[in-house]
């Protein structure tokens, strides 16, 4: 279940940025007996054509394990697995900024930054070995990550704002032009849309259950 804004810039794209408010979280009764319970928020260079093999990507994290709500950042060179990270710490209402940057197809950087305790880290990665980035999209995702989990952890509505991109040129962009996408099950039906994009900002508005 994924709610993606893409954009997709003319040129080589570079690097993609948004911040965002940590939104809250709430646990339906049929998901405390089916743990554990992912929602990402993230942004990413590549990942929207089946000729990329790579993707580049960082953003927040809740988890429901072990019947208990944890919240975090997290970054990933796919086809390399998210690495959860343990600081900077996160809570629901904290603001946040992520942005990735590809300084080469095979290698990158992924900053966050929690504005609200002004705590940052850096991450330096290499793709795994024969991926290579083809730096012709970015995207701006809400998503569900475990596929097999058929609903979202409930989340309020929030707003990935400052959502930028830059190319290999130097020309930024904003959400201008981007296109809208909403994933859904056949069995759980439509989780969250984004609205309609003005400027830099646009909203993840949650369409699933609440109880």
């Amino acid at each position: 279940m994924i709610s993606v804004i893409l954009s997709q810039p003319t040129g080589v794209d570079k690097s993609c940025q948004a911040s965002w408010t940590m939104p809250n979280f709430t646990i339906l009764t049929n998901q405390t007996a089916n743990q554990p319970q992912y929602n990402y928020q993230r942004v990413g260079l590549d990942g929207t054509s089946s000729q990329c093999n790579a993707l580049l990507q960082g953003g927040t994290f809740a988890m429901y394990k072990s019947n208990t709500l944890s919240y975090g950042f997290w970054y990933e060179f796919y086809p390399t697995g998210p690495t959860l990270m343990g600081s900077p710490t996160l809570s629901p209402g904290d603001n946040v900024f992520v942005q990735v940057v590809a300084t080469s197809i095979t290698t990158g950087t992924v900053y966050v930054e929690n504005t609200t305790t002004e705590k940052t880290r850096t991450i330096n990665l290499t793709a795994p070995s024969g991926s290579k980035l083809c730096q012709t999209a970015v995207e701006w995702i809400e998503e569900n990550p475990n596929t097999s989990k058929k609903a979202f952890l409930t989340f309020s509505n929030f707003f990935f704002n400052e959502c930028y991109a830059e190319d290999s040129n130097g020309k930024v962009y904003d959400l201008t032009g981007s296109q809208g996408r909403t994933l859904s099950s056949s069995s759980a039906g439509q989780q969250c849309h984004p609205s309609n994009a003005q400027g830099s900002s646009v909203q993840i508005i949650y369409d699933g259950p609440t109880n």
